[in-house]
């Protein structure tokens, strides 16, 4: 039975964290933190100077022109690139809360293109994807009722798979629980299926978000764990990507109204969690075992509830496990989705 009462803790920190890992409204993301802190990473890195990192160019070279195609409550942003004619099924990538489509690594993309179809885009009201009623309220079931209609308006061969991180796991969840016949499997990595029976973070993690004033490296340890080498190492790598990234998405309304959209699914929503049962798309789920902001238990959760998913928590990772780990991740990835239908 599920508990009642006071607000998830997950959805608190989970608003709480990721909102406070965003710039000054109307700032880009990406941009430098203050010297004082940029020399802390640095140091943490045991380095004097960030690295030089490759060109942008060769990821604007894989994911080729924005395009547009227009669904009920959004003109959506998005970019189609890849092997087409693979025989496998399109990949659609759902980027998380309070990011957009530029968060995808290109070395995560081109392995996943050699493979299949991918396509990238924006959610409602970010980036490149224009909300045509803003005023209306965003929420964890509305966002998998636009991609669904997202999916409708692209006209596919076949069913796509559907993968998600965070935010966007929570919504790739939400389709194969809601809306199964749009998709043909779902790929939900550190997310959760809502609800008040979903475990509540870490006390690390939120000891981190009740600090009045977050050192960086403290907001890196939300995401990798700092005490593994493999953790600190991805921490490192992130830090470094986000003082070069050349992205120019700025902060929108939108933020907050996912952010109200986690707190409703959290505290109010359970129909994701009550159909669980129910689905019957096959279904990876990825964790780290260290996730201090969505535990893993929450997809232990979900496993227990689907009929017969595919559940892999990766020892020493974070919530950050799809850029820690992305070798590893790759792998399941390609194994699940070229596995036999059963």
């Amino acid at each position: 039975m599920l508990r009642r009462g006071s607000a998830n803790p997950t959805a608190v920190c989970l608003a709480m964290v990721l909102l406070c890992l965003r710039p000054a409204t109307g700032a880009v993301v990406g941009q430098a933190a203050p010297v004082s802190e940029e020399g802390e990473v640095l140091q943490f890195c045991n380095t004097t100077a960030p690295p030089l990192l490759a060109s942008t160019s060769s990821k604007q070279d894989l994911i080729g022109p924005l395009l547009h195609v227009a669904i009920s409550t959004s003109i959506v942003g998005y970019h189609s690139f890849g092997w087409a004619d693979s025989g496998r099924p399109t990949l659609l990538l759902i980027h998380g809360f309070g990011q957009s489509l530029d968060m995808w690594d290109v070395r995560l993309l081109e392995p996943l293109a050699r493979e299949q179809r991918v396509i990238i885009f924006d959610t409602r009201g970010v980036g490149a994807t224009e909300d045509l009623n803003i005023s209306s309220p965003l929420t964890i079931q509305s966002m998998a009722e636009d991609t669904v209609e997202f999916i409708q308006a692209l006209q596919l061969p076949l069913p796509p798979n559907l993968m998600g991180v965070s935010m966007g796991g929570f919504i790739a969840i939400a389709v194969a629980a809601l809306h199964g016949d749009a998709i043909h499997r779902a790929i939900p990595i550190s997310a959760s299926a809502g609800s008040l029976g979903s475990d509540p973070p870490t006390d690390k993690g939120l000891s981190i978000v009740a600090q009045p004033e977050r050192r960086p490296l403290d907001m890196l340890s939300l995401f990798y764990p700092l005490n593994t080498t493999r953790g600190a190492k991805a921490a490192c790598d992130f830090a470094f990507q986000s003082l070069y990234m050349l992205a120019e998405a700025t902060i929108t309304e939108a933020y907050g109204r996912q952010a109200l959209a986690i707190l409703h699914y959290f505290n109010v929503e359970t129909a994701v969690w009550d159909a669980l049962p129910l689905v019957r798309n096959p279904v990876l789920l990825i964790a780290g075992q260290y996730d201090i902001l969505v535990p893993a238990q929450s997809s232990r959760a979900m496993a227990a509830r689907l009929p017969a998913p595919w559940l892999v928590v990766i020892p020493e990772a974070g919530h950050g496990v799809a850029s820690q780990c992305r070798d590893t991740v790759l792998d399941l990835v390609d194994a699940f989705l070229g596995s036999p239908d059963l």
